[in-house]
């Protein structure tokens, strides 16, 4: 594990109300440069859907954590400095076709670490757009946008297509522009019996002028519990 430069783990609660759906989570990043830096992350979440009638609803969703800027090295860089950090989000729902926008980074904190290093969190916005394509009782197609608006940095946009299958099964194709492709392929409930998701997914630089260095693979695994 120590090789791996990013990790993340999430757990979610659901809860059923009449009114609409409560989401409870938590959510751990650690990602790491080298054997000396470091930033890990922690955050609560909580969303609501409410629907608005039988083909509409909306969600709302915020969080709140903690970022912690961690040098090791014994210079005058070593330091281990945080701030609380905090998003918010919107999603709308029509049909088969879905729109959402957040705020992430929301309090534009800064992190001083030691006397010469300053870690900003710079709020910035993202867009998606999700739309389910029926093609037969089996299998839809669900290509989606998301663009991220970074007011001091470049812009990014990544254009997926994703082929489902029975809901269980999925494929697809990841382009984000100027930076690379990735491939992923992702199973629901792979054993009936054992409710376990694994995803796969690997990225590439190919149609992009990014060095072949920053190829690399992601693994995810998510267990569900149903009561």
């Amino acid at each position: 594990m120590k090789n791996i430069g990013f990790k993340l783990g999430v757990g979610e609660f659901f809860l059923k109300k009449r009114n609409g759906l409560h989401s409870f989570r938590g959510i751990v990043f650690s990602e790491t440069e080298g054997p000396y830096i470091s930033r890990p992350r922690w955050y609560g979440n909580y969303a609501f859907q409410l629907q608005l009638a039988e083909v509409v609803s909306v969600s709302l969703g915020v969080s709140y954590g903690y970022v912690q800027n961690k040098y090791d090295a014994a210079t005058v860089l070593n330091g281990n400095s945080g701030v609380s950090d905090g998003a918010v989000g919107i999603k709308l729902n029509y049909k088969l076709l879905e729109f959402g926008a957040s705020s992430l980074q929301l309090f534009n904190n800064s992190i001083v670490t030691g006397e010469k290093v300053t870690l900003e969190l710079a709020r910035y916005y993202t867009f998606t757009g999700v739309y389910q394509i029926p093609i037969s009782s089996q299998f839809s197609i669900h290509p989606s946008v998301y663009y991220r608006f970074l007011p001091y940095g470049v812009n990014d946009v990544l254009l997926t297509t994703e082929l489902v299958y029975d809901e269980r099964f999925s494929f697809g194709v990841i382009e984000e522009i100027r930076k690379g492709v990735a491939f992923f392929l992702q199973a629901n409930d792979l054993m009936y019996d054992v409710p376990l998701t694994v995803l796969l997914l690997y990225r590439t630089t190919m149609f992009s002028n990014v060095p072949a260095q920053f190829n690399h693979f992601e693994i995810g695994l998510g267990y569900s519990i149903n009561r």
